[in-house]
C-alpha cells in the first residue's frame, strides 16, 4: 500500500490508500504505542466507499517526535494540521483508544473538519467502582513517576527488545491474537525493528501517556466535552477488552443516547486489526444509515 511523508514542521507519515473521488475521505488514528500498519486490513475495505489515511502520531510508527511534544494536546494540534494539509473537505474520523480519544478531542475543537467520528474502544474515565487490570496499573503508574518511568521503560526496551513489546502488546489487546492478518503481524514487526532506531521513541510513549492519563482524570472535564460534541458518532467496542473495560465504554455511551454502540462479544481492544471484515462492515453499515437520514454525510460531503 503507498506511504508517504508529510511536512509538517518534521515529516509525519501516513498510509494513503485511495477510493472513489465522490466518497467521503476516512483519517485513521492509531492508540499509545500503535502505528498507521494497525489500520492495514481495515484501510483497504475501507477504501471500497472512499480515500483512508492513517499517519503515524509524533514519536510513533515512522513519524520521529523531534522537536514536537506528544501530549493529548500537541498530537491534537498535529492531527489539525495533518487533516487541513491532506484533505480541504470534512473528514470520516476514526481513532482507536488513546486514537479515539483524540478523535473526540478535534470533533470538539473543530466540528467543521470532521462530518462523522467512528470511536474504536476509545480511551475514557474508567467509573470509579471499576477496577483496573494490574498490567494496566502498573504500566501507567510506575510511566507517572518522573525518572522511574524513562529508567524503567528503557531498561525493558534493552532487555527484550521492541519486536517482543510489539508481540506481547498484540496478544494482550486481542482475544486470539492468531486472528490478526499476517499482513499486520508482520508490517508491526517491521516497523517495531526500525522504531529501536527512532530517536524520541521512549519519550513520546511516557510523554503520551502521562498526559492521556491527566485528561482522563479529569472525569467531569471529559464528560462536558463528551455532551458537547456535535458530530454523528458511532462507538465500536470489544465487549472482552482488558485495556478499556466495556462498561466503561458503555458510561460514557448513556452519557449521549444519540451515539450508536456496535458491540462484539468475542473482541478485545483492537476490533479493527482481530476483525477487520466485521470492524469494517459496522462502520459502512452505519455510514449509509447517516446518509439516508442526512444526505450528503459521509458521501463526499455535507449537503
Amino acid at each position: 500500500m503507498p506511504e508517504r511523508t508529510i511536512d509538517l514542521n518534521g515529516p509525519v507519515h501516513f498510509l494513503e490508500v485511495n477510493g472513489p473521488a465522490d466518497g467521503p475521505v476516512f483519517v485513521c488514528v492509531h492508540g499509545l504505542a500503535g502505528h498507521h500498519a494497525t489500520w492495514l486490513t481495515l484501510a483497504r475495505l475501507l477504501s471500497a466507499r472512499g480515500r483512508v489515511l492513517a499517519p503515524d502520531l509524533p514519536g510513533f510508527g515512522l513519524t520521529p517526535l523531534r522537536d514536537r511534544r506528544a501530549t493529548m494536546t500537541g498530537m491534537r494540534l498535529l492531527l489539525d494540521r495533518f487533516i487541513d494539509a491532506t484533505t480541504d473537505r470534512p473528514v470520516v474520523l476514526v481513532g482507536n483508544s488513546m486514537g479515539g480519544t483524540l478523535a473526540m478531542m478535534q470533533a470538539h475543537v473543530r466540528p467543521e473538519r470532521v462530518e462523522a467520528l467512528v470511536l474504536v474502544a476509545p480511551a475514557v474515565p474508567r467509573p470509579v467502582t471499576e477496577p483496573v487490570e494490574p498490567r494496566i496499573a502498573l504500566t501507567f503508574g510506575v510511566s507517572l513517576i518522573p525518572g522511574v518511568g524513562e529508567a524503567t521503560y528503557k531498561r525493558r526496551v534493552r532487555r527484550v527488545g521492541y519486536p517482543h513489546l510489539a508481540t506481547e502488546a498484540l496478544a494482550f489487546c486481542t482475544v486470539d491474537a492468531s486472528r490478526v492478518p499476517a499482513e499486520i503481524v508482520e508490517a508491526g514487526l517491521a516497523l517495531a525493528e526500525r522504531r529501536a532506531t527512532h530517536d524520541g521513541a521512549a519519550r513520546a510513549f511516557l510523554q503520551a501517556t502521562r498526559s492521556l492519563t491527566m485528561m482522563l482524570a479529569r472525569r467531569r472535564s471529559f464528560l462536558r466535552m463528551v455532551r458537547a460534541i456535535s458530530v454523528p458518532t458511532l462507538i465500536v467496542a470489544g465487549r472482552r477488552d482488558r485495556v478499556v473495560p466495556f462498561t466503561t465504554v458503555v458510561a460514557v455511551a448513556d452519557a449521549r443516547s444519540d451515539w450508536r454502540l456496535a458491540v462484539f462479544d468475542d473482541l478485545g481492544h483492537i476490533p479493527m486489526a482481530e476483525d477487520p471484515p466485521r470492524t469494517g462492515e459496522a462502520i459502512l453499515s452505519w455510514l449509509d444509515e447517516q446518509q439516508d437520514e442526512a444526505p450528503g454525510i459521509a458521501a463526499g460531503g455535507v449537503s
